[in-house]
């Protein structure tokens, strides 16, 4: 019989170890054909060994060009986390602010100057004019100190209790914490009142530059 009268197709073999899993590819490995230079396959080896080395060690590998994303509940927690130089509160005009102190200074000198008159008639038989002249430094002695106690207690108490003054209320502001319990304590406001008195010395200067805020953790925003 001729070979040629066969009408079949010879078998074609392939080696025992294709289909074993020696010849795969792998997907991650870096191929030299891809780079056209030497120094482009080495450096792109060079990353991918690292990438892997620090998977391994449990490390995340960050893409700088990639934003990193926090899971909305760790975002919440650390918008809660108060602090001032991370909070964000409505700015207010320095004049709002400047204008109601005014207002408020004017109401603590009406107090002193009204505590020293009643505190002279009891004294004295006759408060008059004549009086006030003649006896002005004496007179400026009793108001001056009454007047820095009214101060500081006009400002700490409205501030603890109501978180406005009454030039405050007129003007729509209010104090707020900057810390994560968001309640003013009353010590915030005692030192508050203490230093808003050096910065009347200073023409507002501690005031202006936040130091005040930033001393006593409060802020001074805009009414909601």
């Amino acid at each position: 019989m001729d070979n040629h009268d066969l009408d079949f197709e010879m078998p074609k073999f392939k080696p025992i170890t294709q289909g074993l899993g020696f010849n795969k590819v792998k997907k991650n490995e870096v191929g030299a054909n891809e780079f056209k230079t030497k120094s482009q396959y080495r450096k792109a080896t060079v990353l991918q060994q690292n990438e892997l080395s620090n998977k391994l060690k449990g490390q995340v590998v960050i893409n700088p060009n990639v934003p990193p994303q926090v899971p909305s509940h760790l975002a919440k927690k650390r918008e809660d986390n108060f602090t001032p130089a991370t909070l964000q509160i409505e700015s207010v005009k320095i004049t709002s602010k400047f204008f109601s102190w005014i207002i408020d200074f004017a109401l603590v000198v009406f107090m002193a100057m009204a505590s020293t008159y009643i505190i002279a008639s009891f004294a004295f038989d006759k408060v008059t004019p004549e009086f006030v002249f003649k006896n002005s430094f004496l007179l400026f002695n009793i108001t001056l100190p009454l007047g820095l106690f009214y101060y500081v207690f006009y400002f700490s108490m409205f501030w603890k209790t109501t978180h406005k003054t009454m030039g405050m209320v007129l003007l729509g502001l209010e104090i707020q914490s900057t810390e994560s319990s968001k309640e003013v304590r009353f010590n915030q406001t005692l030192v508050r009142a203490v230093l808003s008195l050096f910065s009347l010395l200073t023409c507002g200067v501690l005031e202006i530059s936040g130091l005040i805020d930033a001393i006593t953790w409060t802020k001074v925003r805009s009414k909601k």
